[in-house]
């Protein structure tokens, strides 16, 4: 994208002097530049907060869900990001959509797994919400933060600079981790976005049988590393392969995995592998995994190494058509194995030519009755079933098999309550062989189920922003018969504000409405506390009980919410937490006095209990006021457990070393 002038400078301002320059600048602009879609109805909820812990209404925040591209936008042209995460994010998300953010630092994302990032001046912060059918919707914080800028420098056994050697930076799950790679003289930049975890460390992506790595530099710090006397390693498979497979190729050692420099025909070649290297090389094709061990890396020269699949190997080769006889590519399948009164079933994935192949244990004394059940999402596609025989042997091809048996269950049309559709609502058909699908733009759907059509389907509604009609509830059983019509009230918004408690803090209590009148159901609530600033609530006369366990903690009657609007009640605007509940602070620390999130903290209440993980040594929860059992169990089993007993205000436990 070109952009004029005035506007490259408007954005150079925007995301700091940091990226005024370069293609981080241009990346940064391009998305500045897009137009603010409105915040979806009923998707996923995102805060984002500066770093000072105030909204960020003039905060820029870009969502691509996983999956999808905009055929409209040309794919990027993508810079080697040489470290620089920032830059990495906005080439990710290049082709996605940016979204409005009000002044309170709130917007919307569509209700489906992605990769968000969010950037003012010089400070960003990402996330990857993930979304689960069957499961509430979750709620994104977004702190923004500025970037953590140092350099690498690498060396080689000679102490001359190392050119091309690829750098990770490890942990925490869910970050983009950009991969450096050093340049001739042997450096490498990164800049990080986000909080990084005390465990985090630069790691050098090489074949060693111990990891080259070190905590991560301070700001603007310079990190030197030194490479042992390494070979090089060039692997080739040897055996057969289905159409449209290609082999994967690993160096393993102590549980690390290191990927090829180079993939080519004749195999894969890891550069700098360090001579004595005592790990294996392995290559993953189809169903197999062929392994090499004692290579011979004694010299600084390439050696070689071919990977064969075992002779004896017995597997089933099978290509999977739809029903009108077109391959199932990159199709998910659920496969059955049944062995006389045995079975077991497991989830596989067909090639790009919509082969699969599986593993068969030899000699089993029986028939194999194998059925595969290839799914999208709307339910399953069909089925297909084989037998093989036990006396059947080596690679066994019945080449290509069409699915049948699979009926739409149940399609129709989802309306509000004036008869208009409703679009982007997740339903979901549950019981065996359901579905799960999103109402298209004029309100329809449609699910799949296997054998014949049912006489009725149960539909759970996957959207915090709806409710069934007539009576209000989550989960309907419906006709199947002729056109199904899906009334739905559109949720009412609860302003809500409960002052003191700390951001990421943990709780175990659950909420509920019960009708106040009428023949509705009971209500659950999730994350009544942890929602943010306001519930989305189904409209009607309730009263809300907050419970532990079995146990009522606290009532409040008569709450009141019409639908589709901000509602107001003075009780939920400063909400009294206080009055049936405390705070309960853990800090946990080493031997050294440092803290530590190398362990789990366990809440035990009934027969029941929870844990997490501390966040930057500290764990905040919400217990009742006559508090609550706490143990720290360290993630070394060497390291006695803690138990805390009763826990009510702050207290620090010290984890010993064994």
């Amino acid at each position: 994208m070109k952009l004029r002038p005035w506007l490259a400078v408007a954005v150079a301002s925007l995301v700091g002097p940091a990226l005024a320059q370069g293609p981080a600048a241009a990346a940064f602009a391009a998305l500045a530049a897009l137009p603010a879609t409105p915040a979806v109805s009923g998707g996923v909820r995102v805060t984002v907060r500066d770093a000072e812990g105030r909204p960020a209404g003039d905060a820029c925040v870009v969502f691509l869900a996983d999956g999808f591209r905009d055929a409209a936008k040309p794919a990027p042209a993508l810079p080697r990001c040489h470290g620089d995460e920032a830059l990495l994010l906005a080439n990710m998300l290049a082709t996605g959509t940016r979204y409005s953010v009000d002044e309170r630092g709130l917007t919307r994302v569509p209700p489906q797994s992605g990769r968000l990032l969010a950037f003012c001046r010089d400070q960003f912060a990402v996330a990857a919400p993930i979304v689960e059918p069957g499961h509430k919707l979750p709620h994104v914080s977004l702190q923004l933060l500025p970037v953590h800028a140092f350099h690498v420098v690498v060396v080689d056994a000679n102490d001359q600079p190392a050119d091309d050697v690829p750098i990770d930076v490890t942990g925490p799950i869910g970050r983009s981790m950009p991969r450096g790679h050093t340049d001739p003289s042997g450096r490498v930049a990164f800049r990080l976005v986000g909080r990084r975890s005390p465990q985090a460390r630069v790691r050098l992506h090489l074949g060693t049988n111990a990891p080259i790595e070190a905590p991560l530099p301070d700001e603007g710090a310079e990190l030197r590393l030194k490479l042992p006397p390494c070979g090089s390693l060039r692997a080739r498979y040897s055996g057969p392969m289905l159409p449209g497979s290609q082999p994967t190729f690993r160096l393993s050692v102590d549980g690390r995995s290191i990927e090829p420099d180079v993939v080519d025909n004749d195999g894969a070649l890891f550069r700098r592998v360090a001579i004595g290297f005592t790990g294996e090389a392995t290559a993953t094709v189809d169903a197999f995994t062929a392994t090499a061990k004692d290579l011979p890396i004694a010299v600084a020269t390439e050696a070689k190494v071919t990977l064969a699949r075992a002779s004896d190997a017995c597997s089933l080769v099978v290509r999977l058509l739809d029903a009108d006889g077109i391959p199932l590519r990159h199709a998910l399948v659920g496969v059955r194995i049944a062995v006389d009164r045995r079975t077991r079933g497991f989830g596989r994935t067909t090639n790009a030519e919509g082969w699969i192949e599986l593993e068969l244990q030899p000699d089993p004394g029986s028939d194999r009755r194998i059925r595969f059940v290839p799914r999208r999402d709307e339910g399953p596609l069909g089925q297909a079933e084989l037998v093989v025989g036990k006396d059947e042997k080596g690679r066994i091809d019945r080449g290509e098999q069409r699915v049948t048996g699979a009926t739409i269950a149940l399609s129709g049309r989802a309306v509000d309550t004036a008869g208009r559709p409703v679009a982007n609502v997740g339903l979901r058909m549950t019981g065996a062989g359901g579905g799960y699908v999103y109402t298209g733009a004029d309100g329809r759907f449609r699910l799949r189920t296997l054998g014949e059509k049912p006489s009725s389907a149960t539909i759970a509604l996957d959207s915090d922003a709806w409710f069934f009609a007539d009576p209000v509830e989550k989960e309907r059983s419906v006709p199947t018969e002729g056109e199904a019509r899906l009334v739905l009230h559109r949720a009412g918004r609860l302003k809500f504000t409960a002052a003191g408690l700390p951001s990421g803090f943990q709780c175990d209590f659950s909420a509920r409405l019960e009708p106040a009148t009428g023949e509705t159901s009971a209500v659950e609530l999730d994350d009544f506390l942890t929602g943010g600033d306001e519930l989305l609530l189904p409209p009607g006369h309730w009263h809300l009980v907050v419970r532990e366990g079995e146990h009522e903690l606290h009532r409040i009657p008569d709450v009141r919410i019409d639908p589709a609007i901000e509602n107001h009640d003075a009780r939920f605007l400063d909400f009294d937490w206080r009055c049936f509940a405390t705070l309960a602070t853990i800090k946990v620390v080493d031997a050294a006095g440092k803290p530590t999130e190398a362990c789990t903290v366990w809440h035990d209440y009934e027969s029941l209990g929870s844990g997490t993980s501390p966040d930057d040594g500290i764990v905040h929860w919400l217990v009742p006021k006559d508090g609550a059992r706490f143990r720290v169990q360290p993630n070394d089993s060497a390291k006695k457990e803690v138990d805390l007993g009763v826990v009510t205000g702050e207290h620090t436990v010290r984890i010993e070393s064994p």
